[in-house]
């Protein structure tokens, strides 16, 4: 789900502008084809986005095997 916003987000921050009008089908065939290659995007991940925001945070983190200080 999150994939599939990320690519209508991006899609939406394209200007639409030019010879070529959109129809209404064509509408609702990017939005399938924005789903589907989420789908597809997602299914092919080897490792998940929060197994990747925990590699990039803990390397923030530092050392954490030492114990508190009191």
């Amino acid at each position: 789900m999150f994939l599939n916003q990320l690519f209508q987000a991006m899609r939406a921050s394209v200007p639409q502008e030019g010879l070529l009008t959109q129809n209404p089908g064509q509408e609702m065939f990017t939005q399938m084809f924005d789903e589907r290659m989420a789908a597809e995007a997602a299914d092919h991940m080897k490792h998940g986005l929060s197994e990747a925001l925990y590699r990039q945070l803990a390397g923030r983190l530092g050392d954490t095997t030492e114990a508190p200080k009191p």
